[in-house]
């Protein structure tokens, strides 16, 4: 994936952390936190479908790194804890307050380092859209939420708005 600086604003909380010498992290990605070392969302181990792969993401989920780091190297990388950001998506339309996650790639095997997609189970989620659109867009603005700071976004299934997206989003199972 591209280096994408996908900051916008707001505080991001940033902290260093080691990454493997085997590990690449482009900035922009999403990453978790593994055995004390950063990797990048397509590097999670899928699970049995795609909610509950994001769903382990969600209890492993770092932010999104703010420098890159090229495979064949050790290092630390800075990674935003928090703060307003802008992820690529599949065309859809996104109320405010939408939970979203990592989208899964085009084989439906990996989630993709650096889009997003809506879901409705805030235990899925790692942001909320803070841009509402309501018209079909390809890129999306969220608020993330360090589940390893802060312990995430707030579970509360009442506070999930109604979500209006293209064919993509009804497909998910989450």
């Amino acid at each position: 994936m591209p280096n994408t600086m996908r900051w916008r604003w707001g505080e991001t909380n940033p902290v260093t952390v080691d990454v493997p010498s085997t590990t690449s992290i482009s900035m922009g990605d999403l990453v978790y936190l593994d055995d004390g070392a950063v990797k990048p969302a397509s590097a999670f181990t899928f699970g049995a479908n795609l909610a509950a792969t994001q769903s382990g993401f969600r209890a492993k989920f770092l932010g999104v790194a703010m420098q890159a780091k090229p495979a064949g190297t050790a290092g630390k990388v800075r990674i935003a804890t928090s703060g307003a950001f802008q992820f690529a998506c599949a065309s859809a339309q996104f109320a405010f307050g939408a939970f979203v996650a990592p989208a899964a790639n085009s084989s439906g095997n990996k989630l993709e380092d650096q889009k997003v997609v809506a879901v409705t189970n805030s235990r899925c989620a790692v942001g909320r859209v803070i841009r509402a659109e309501s018209a079909n867009v390809e890129n999306v603005y969220i608020q993330i939420a360090s589940t390893i700071l802060t312990g995430g976004l707030t579970i509360d299934a009442e506070s999930v708005p109604s979500t209006s997206s293209s064919s993509n989003q009804s497909s998910n199972s989450n």
